[in-house]
């Protein structure tokens, strides 16, 4: 049986930070208890786990009306604690070279702390610091360059409370989660790879190729998720098809999230795709006169494509077939000119010109041809 499956990448992380890995050692205390002694809330489907009914002891404590940590000290009147709450994450099989992973806060009261960082170590020697991004009371820390170390693991450290006189609140700990929808909660599905806008048309440029999808969310994991603030924009999409006696996977398209749409009524989710080709479009360039010789269009596409791969790194562009080339090397430019534009303007200039089409195929390849030529 052939089954079809959509993934979706809520929060891009490398490997899987397991429950029992993560310890919360709070202030006034020496309490250090495992996740896994004291989550009761598991969500199927998903790697994240959620702060459930339950109880640490000496007075932290998980609500049993709010999915939340609760810590035993008050903040003081400006909101410091007299010790540093600290999150401990003891990591296996990670892939050091894309550290991904978010805390939300309080979102009951709108709290968060004030000064928060993330540390790496090397065992107990601390190598560098987790870059943090703050939405509300959503924190984001990531590393994006590689660590080598046998022992790698990180801290994140709490040192007060935007609300002084209140305990810390924490609502979630998310990374690497991701989202499947096939033939139990999948609706529709349409994700057509196109190589042109209009194939009765001679309709030349970039093509951005775009789809939808249609999900029962029957557990309210993707509800969950909706409250978490982690259903945004441009996240990845991977679209496949399974041999279900043999377990052969075949990828038939890489997409983005679009816009995101949830009906309450029925349960149903809506997820507009994109391809990242579209990124090319906030890609600003400076004009300037190329040559004052004249110039083939080879070697003013070389100069576009070369600043997209250097400005834009994950794209990288097939070579070109043989008769695009030809036509690309034999067409001259006298007066070579390129004011300033975006990436993805200037590309699509060249692409009139010579009658091309350019877009991303399912293996993440962009493919530039003409139907010029010969």
């Amino acid at each position: 049986m052939i089954r079809m499956t959509a993934e979706i990448e809520l929060l891009a992380g490398a490997g899987e930070i397991q429950t029992d890995s993560i310890s919360i050692t709070p202030s006034g205390n020496n309490i250090s208890a495992s996740i896994a002694d004291v989550v009761s809330v598991r969500r199927s489907g998903s790697n994240p786990f959620l702060f459930g009914a339950s109880k640490l002891g000496n007075g932290e404590v998980f609500s049993s009306g709010e999915p939340y940590f609760i810590g035993s000290e008050l903040s003081d009147d400006k909101g410091n604690f007299e010790t540093p709450y600290t999150l401990s994450f003891s990591i296996d099989n990670l892939d050091t070279s894309n550290i991904n992973f978010s805390i939300l806060f309080d979102t009951y009261n709108n709290a968060y702390p004030k000064t928060i960082r993330g540390e790496i170590y090397d065992g107990s020697n601390l190598i560098t610091t987790l870059t943090v991004v703050q939405n509300e009371t959503l924190f984001i820390f990531s590393y994006a360059s590689s660590i080598t170390g046998d022992n790698i693991n990180f801290k994140v450290i709490i040192n007060d409370w935007s609300m002084p006189k209140h305990p810390v609140r924490i609502q979630s700990i998310y990374t690497g989660i991701k989202l499947f929808a096939d033939r139990r909660n999948m609706l529709s599905l349409s994700a057509p790879i196109k190589d042109r806008s209009d194939n009765e048309q001679p309709s030349y440029g970039i093509i951005s190729n775009s789809g939808s999808l249609s999900i029962i969310d029957g557990t309210g994991e993707i509800k969950e998720y909706a409250r978490m603030k982690l259903l945004t924009p441009d996240l990845n999409v991977q679209i496949w098809l399974e041999d279900t006696l043999t377990k052969k996977k075949q990828v038939i398209g890489k997409f983005k999230t679009n816009k995101w749409t949830y009906n309450n009524n029925n349960f149903e989710v809506n997820i507009e795709l994109k391809d990242d080709l579209e990124e090319i479009q906030d890609s600003l360039t400076d004009g300037f006169e190329l040559n004052r010789n004249p110039m083939t269009f080879k070697e003013i596409y070389d100069w576009i494509i070369d600043k997209i791969e250097t400005t834009l790194p994950q794209f990288k562009f097939k070579e070109l077939d043989q008769k695009t080339l030809n036509l690309l090397s034999t067409t001259t430019n006298p007066y070579p000119y390129l004011e300033m534009d975006n990436l993805w303007q200037q590309l699509s200039k060249l692409c009139n010109i010579l009658g091309m089409h350019v877009y991303e195929n399912a293996n993440k390849e962009i493919i530039v041809y003409s139907d010029f030529g010969g």
